[in-house]
C-alpha cells in the first residue's frame, strides 16, 4: 500500500468517526426533543382540564390513544424495521410528529387532540428504535458505549424539559407555549437528524470494512454476545428477550406510576411538591443506566450484569412492603433506588443487547419488539394497579402493591437464570466482549 493510499485510508477513518459523532448527537437531540414533546401533555394535565372544560379521564384518555396507536406502531414495525430505509423514514415521521406538536398548542377541542395523539404515536413509533438502529449500523464498536450513554442520559433530560416547561409557562397562562416550542425544536432536530444521516450514508455498515482490495466490504470478525447458530437459538433468544422486557417492566409501572400519589396519601404531601420529587427518578435512573453500559463493557456476560440489577431492585422495594409509611426519606430514597436499578436491568435487554447482538439479529427490529412490550405495559399497568391500591382498606394498598412489585421482580430474576443455562452450552461467543 502507498503512502497516498494510508493517508487516504486514515482520512477516510477521520471522516467516519466525526460523522459518527455528529450522527449520535442528531440522534440525541431527536430523542429528547420528540420524548419532551410528548409528554408535556401528561405534565400539563390537571391545566388542560380547565382549557378543555373537560374531567381528568376524559382529557388523559388522548393519551391512551397516543400509547395504543404507539405500541401497535412498534409491534407491527418489529417484523419489518430491517427492511425500510431508516433515513427517509425517520426524517419524514419526525418532521410531520413535529407538526402534531405544534398543532396542540393551537386547538380548543378534546376531541382533536383526541385524534392528533393518536396519529402522533403512529409517527413517534419507531423514532427510538429507528435511531438506536442507525447507530447500530453505522457505528464503530468502540463507539458503541458513548452512543448507548449520550441517549440515556437523554432519557433523564426530555423528563426535565417535559415538566419543566410547563411550569415555567403555565403559571402565566401561555399553556400551549411548550407544544409550540418544543413542536419548533423537534422540527429543527429533524433537520440536523436529516444533514447526519445523508453525511454517514457515504460510508458502508461499521461491521462491513475493506479488508483486502480484491474483496471489498467484507464482514469484520466482532464476536457477539451470543452466537445464535440454529434457528430454534434464535427463537428462545427472541422469546426470552421479549419475557423480560415484558416483565421488568411492570414492576417499573407498578412503582413509578404512583408514587406522588403515594407521597399525598401516606405523608401528606401536596400535589405540587410530589410531581417535583419524581423528576429524581429519571435522574438517578440516568446515572445507572450509565453504570450498566460501563459494567457491561467490562463482563463477560450482560445477563450477570441485568441479574446483579434487578436484585439490588428488589431488595430495596421489598422492605417498602412494611415500612412505606413510617419515614419520607427512606420511602423516596427506596423507591427511587429500586427504579433506577429495575431501569438499568431493562436497559441491558434494550440497548445494551441490541447492539451487542447487532450481527445476529436485526437491531430495528429487536428495539421495535421491546420498545413495543414496554409500549403496553405503560398503557396497562398504571391504571391495573390503581385498581390493584384502592382494592385494599386505606393505605395499606401501597404496601401490597410493593410487595406484587417485589414478587414479579423476582420471577424477571428467575428468568434471566433460565437465559443463563440456556446459553451456557453456547460456549463459542456467549460472554465475548466485542471490544
Amino acid at each position: 500500500m502507498s503512502v497516498d493510499s494510508l493517508d487516504e485510508s486514515l482520512l477516510t477513518e477521520k471522516n467516519r468517526v466525526k460523522s459518527a459523532k455528529i450522527l449520535i448527537w442528531a440522534c440525541f437531540f431527536m430523542y429528547v426533543l420528540m420524548m419532551g414533546s410528548k409528554n408535556v401533555f401528561t405534565a400539563e394535565l390537571v391545566t388542560l382540564q380547565g382549557v378543555f372544560g373537560t374531567s381528568k379521564a376524559e382529557t388523559s384518555l388522548a393519551m391512551t390513544y397516543y400509547f395504543i396507536t404507539y405500541a401497535a406502531g412498534q409491534i407491527i414495525l418489529s417484523s419489518f424495521m430491517g427492511k425500510i430505509n431508516l433515513r427517509v423514514y425517520l426524517i419524514v415521521t419526525g418532521g410531520l410528529s413535529a407538526i402534531i406538536t405544534v398543532l396542540l398548542g393551537l386547538i380548543n377541542k378534546i376531541e382533536i387532540a383526541y385524534v392528533l395523539c393518536g396519529v402522533n404515536g403512529v409517527f413517534q413509533a419507531g423514532i427510538f428504535s429507528g435511531c438506536m438502529a442507525l447507530l447500530s449500523k453505522y457505528l464503530p464498536v468502540k463507539m458503541l458505549p458513548f452512543a448507548n450513554t449520550i441517549m440515556t442520559i437523554g432519557t433523564a433530560i426530555w423528563g426535565v424539559i417535559s415538566y419543566g416547561l410547563p411550569v415555567f409557562f403555565v403559571g402565566q397562562g401561555l399553556w400551549n407555549a411548550p407544544f409550540i416550542i418544543l413542536g419548533a425544536l423537534f422540527f429543527i432536530s429533524v433537520i440536523f437528524f436529516a444533514y447526519a444521516a445523508i453525511r454517514m450514508k457515504k460510508f458502508p455498515p461499521a461491521f462491513i470494512a475493506d479488508r483486502a482490495e480484491d474483496v471489498p466490504q467484507k464482514p469484520i470478525d466482532e464476536k457477539p454476545f451470543v452466537e445464535l447458530k440454529t434457528k430454534s437459538n434464535k427463537v428462545i433468544f427472541w422469546v426470552l428477550a421479549i419475557l423480560e422486557s415484558f416483565i421488568m417492566n411492570i414492576p417499573y409501572y407498578i412503582v413509578n406510576s404512583w408514587i406522588p400519589d403515594m407521597m399525598n396519601a401516606v405523608f401528606n404531601m401536596s400535589e405540587e411538591y410530589s410531581i417535583l420529587i419524581t423528576l429524581l427518578v429519571p435522574l438517578v435512573s440516568g446515572i445507572c443506566s450509565i453504570l450498566v453500559i460501563n459494567l457491561c463493557e467490562k463482563s463477560k456476560n450482560l445477563v450477570n450484569v441485568a441479574l446483579l440489577f434487578t436484585i439490588i431492585s428488589l431488595l430495596t422495594v421489598l422492605p417498602m412492603t412494611f415500612i412505606f409509611k413510617f419515614n419520607i426519606i427512606i420511602s423516596i430514597s427506596l423507591l427511587t433506588i429500586s427504579i433506577a436499578f429495575c431501569t438499568g436491568a431493562k436497559n441491558v435487554f434494550l440497548s445494551v443487547m441490541a447492539f451487542k447482538m447487532r450481527t445476529q439479529v436485526d437491531s430495528g427490529s429487536y428495539l421495535a419488539a421491546m420498545n413495543g412490550v414496554g409500549a403496553v405495559i405503560a398503557d396497562v399497568v398504571p391504571p391495573i394497579a390503581g385498581e390493584f391500591i384502592d382494592s385494599f382498606n386505606g393505605i395499606s394498598g401501597y404496601g401490597n402493591s410493593y410487595l406484587l412489585a417485589a414478587g414479579i421482580t423476582l420471577l424477571g430474576a428467575i428468568v434471566m437464570i433460565v437465559f443463563n443455562l440456556k446459553f451456557k452450552s453456547n460456549k463459542k461467543g456467549f460472554g465475548a466482549n466485542s471490544n
